[in-house]
């Protein structure tokens, strides 16, 4: 029986012990992955990123991830409107035709104050005529609205492409009649913030965003989006009519994508047709777009190919767009050679002919033996090569046809020189030519290669003589400040300690901002002070350039991240509480589960001549403890009579849930005989069941003390 009720008990202290550390590992686990996700949080919110910048290699790109977001507000239409025949569709007709027939990304954005906003496609594969048709009759079948919401539109354009996956370059093109007018003033506050955010991410992302103003009776808005395209390192421009509209898609396109183009203006005649030949390269050009329009309606248009072959409609299937105002006609994978164009139509027709290339072709520029600084009378050798696709080209048949110039141009006085260059005998080396420079200063030196119509530029390289340009000490600057609740921003740069140039002395050196991220009122530059200043300055990019007087220039990038922390304090807090409350909550549950449920006895024993102890002596009792905090419950022991020989004043008796223990402090007053040896005890650890005996501090003593624990665990196990 003695050996059954010993098993049982030990089975009881097992699992016990099992279940009690099955509990404290997972209250363990999920309170410390609390912490770890409350970290992981507030890093997210204060991430000290920096602004990427925009690339300044020549890589051309031929695809990208476009978002058109178009006012959809009632200040467009009536007669009194800024757009009242609708040219704005047949703009974008024009713009996602040029788009070359596969590869690019579009997704369209209507807004007119409605939330959300009218339309947002998202961003979609547009290949194909039929898939570019979609998109576009998305856009004419939503409703005109209420209000003008310009800052969640160009916000939502913008989140559209911060997170795409592709390699390709993204832009956003913006069209609107003008100023953010909304329902309530919270709303108002509300889209300009957004606008604010948009610009901000914009520039983080390097997404420029392209602005058309539509402003027919001039009563646009224009500052404020002109303010959004300057901010963005975009581009703006104010329409007014059906042709410039069409004027500002073309730009916009051969800007994006740097498409060559040529244009051309006639009027029909006594023979009732116009023709117009065009040249098309070999080898490099995907797609040549014709757009034609005309101010009355055309019989016909005809295509002649190199070879003589003519097509006529049909030949071209779904690669023809027709308007209103113009025609375009794709044509995919063109054979190289002269292509003619015939129209015909009434007699005082007028004709515009504008040929876009969707080309691989792009043009490079360099120097041989480039330096940061050539002597004067130095005769410099300046190459300009071709590349497909972004590869050298190395044979010389891909050079036939085409010609090449150098224009050369003194920064100080504004003289302009053309050299015209020779195809040098190695292929890779392209276009040659020598130019001596017999005067200081600094010069900007670009090649234009053309062939026939088609017309490649290069890069725009600076050329210093006989003195050195001045040098960003570094080239990024990066600011973080944290704005704390109703402070202002206040960040102060001398940027005369941010460029070097030997050649001029400090107060000869100017300065200005090309380009500006930041509010206009928040910025200022008084001589070489740059100062970022006042409320509502938030993150962005300032581009500014050093020149001296010979026209020599460097410049250096002004990064201004900035961090409110109103609403990081306000996060602080709320984890700070949440870790509170849950600290409150651990505590409550083991205050209530895990209350200590037993006895501890302390009996003080005399021990008779035989060496047996008297069972039946003295004993003090404690059958409940206090919680005295989330992980430990303790009562002070409070000696009297005969106990004090035995334990001091202020030791006390912990239960912990801790491995099922009873833990003792003593301080130093009794003794445990181990080995027939006396030794001191400090804390003594006992389990449930367990009974120790201790001897007082006098050796002699025939007393002992024995503490025994029993009890049923702790509560709702």
């Amino acid at each position: 029986m003695y050996k059954g009720i010993h098993r049982e008990t030990n089975r009881r202290r097992k699992v016990a012990r099992n279940l009690n550390h099955s509990r404290r590992e997972t209250m363990k686990n999920r309170f410390f992955a609390g912490i770890i996700i409350t970290c992981m949080v507030i890093c997210m919110i204060c991430p000290m990123v920096a602004f990427g910048e925009m690339s300044k290699d020549m890589v051309k790109a031929t695809h990208f991830n476009v978002a058109l977001a178009v006012d959809g507000s009632p200040s467009l239409v009536g007669k009194k409107g800024t757009d009242p025949n609708g040219v704005r569709y047949e703009a974008v007709e024009l713009f996602m035709g040029l788009l070359t027939d596969k590869g690019n990304n579009v997704g369209a954005i209507v807004f007119n104050g409605t939330d959300p906003l009218a339309l947002n496609t998202g961003l979609n594969e547009a290949s194909g005529f039929k898939a570019k048709n979609e998109i576009l009759q998305q856009i004419k079948n939503t409703g005109i609205d209420k209000y003008t919401d310009v800052g969640t539109a160009a916000l939502e354009a913008v989140n559209t492409l911060k997170n795409v996956k592709n390699d390709m370059p993204s832009v956003v093109i913006l069209m609107t009649d003008g100023k953010t007018e909304m329902e309530t003033d919270d709303k108002l506050n509300q889209s300009l913030a957004n606008k604010e955010k948009a610009i901000e991410k914009a520039n983080e992302y390097d997404i420029p965003i392209y602005c058309i103003c539509l402003n027919k009776n001039d009563s646009a808005a224009t500052e404020e989006i002109k303010e959004i395209a300057d901010r963005t390192s975009g581009e703006y421009v104010e329409v007014k009519n059906a042709k410039d509209l069409k004027k500002a898609y073309m730009s916009f396109y051969e800007l994006i994508y740097k498409a060559p183009s040529t244009s051309e203006e006639a009027t029909i005649g006594n023979k009732g047709y116009i023709d117009k030949t065009f040249y098309v390269p070999d080898k490099g050009v995907e797609e040549v777009n014709l757009v034609i329009s005309s101010s009355g309606e055309l019989k016909s248009i005809v295509v002649t190919k190199p070879d003589g072959t003519v097509l006529g409609a049909s030949d071209f299937g779904d690669n023809i767009v027709k308007t209103k105002t113009f025609n375009l006609i794709k044509i995919v994978d063109p054979e190289g050679g002269d292509w003619n164009v015939k129209v015909k139509g009434d007699k005082g027709t007028k004709v515009g002919f504008n040929i876009v290339y969707n080309s691989l072709i792009s043009a490079d520029i360099y120097v041989a033996d480039a330096k940061k600084e050539y002597e004067l009378d130095s005769s410099l050798e300046f190459h300009a090569t071709l590349l497909n696709d972004n590869n050298l080209v190395t044979k010389e048949e891909d050079y036939d046809g085409y010609k090449a110039q150098l224009v050369i141009k003194n920064k100080a006085t504004g003289k302009e020189q053309t050299v015209n260059m020779e195809l040098s005998e190695k292929a890779e080396e392209g276009f040659v030519a020598e130019r001596k420079f017999t005067e200081a200063g600094a010069y900007q030196v670009y090649a234009v290669l053309k062939a026939e119509e088609y017309e490649e530029k290069t890069k725009t390289i600076q050329i210093n003589v006989a003195h050195g340009a001045p040098t960003p000490v570094s080239e990024k600057l990066k600011f973080t400040k944290l704005v704390f609740p109703f402070s202002k921003t206040q960040i102060q740069v001398d940027l005369s300690q941010q460029f070097e140039d030997a050649d001029t002395p400090a107060d000869e050196l100017s300065y200005s901002i090309k380009s500006n991220g930041l509010k206009n009122e928040n910025v200022s530059l008084d001589g070489s002070q740059l100062t970022i200043s006042g409320k509502g300055v938030g993150s962005g990019k300032i581009i500014v350039e050093c020149t001296d007087p010979l026209g020599g220039s460097g410049e250096c990038i002004v990064v201004i991240r900035v961090i409110h922390m109103l609403p990081i304090i306000a996060i602080v807090l709320a984890v700070v509480i949440i870790v509170f409350l849950a600290l409150k909550g651990i505590q409550d549950r083991k205050a209530r589960n895990y209350r200590f449920n037993g006895n501890i006895e302390f009996k003080i024993l005399p021990v008779n001549d035989d060496g047996s102890i008297d069972r039946y002596s003295s004993e003090k009792t404690i059958s409940s403890i206090e919680p005295v905090g989330p992980f430990r419950y303790s009562k002070k022991l409070s000696p009297y009579g005969e106990w004090k020989d035995f334990i001091k004043k202020g030791s006390r008796v912990d239960a912990t849930a801790k491995n099922n223990e009873v833990v003792i402090v003593l301080k130093n007053r009794v003794y445990e005989k181990t080995n027939n040896k006396f030794i001191g005890i400090k804390k003594l650890k006992m389990r449930i069941g367990q009974t120790k005996i201790l001897y007082g501090k006098n050796k002699n003593d025939s007393r002992v003390m024995v503490i025994s624990v029993s009890h049923e665990g702790f509560n709702d196990w």
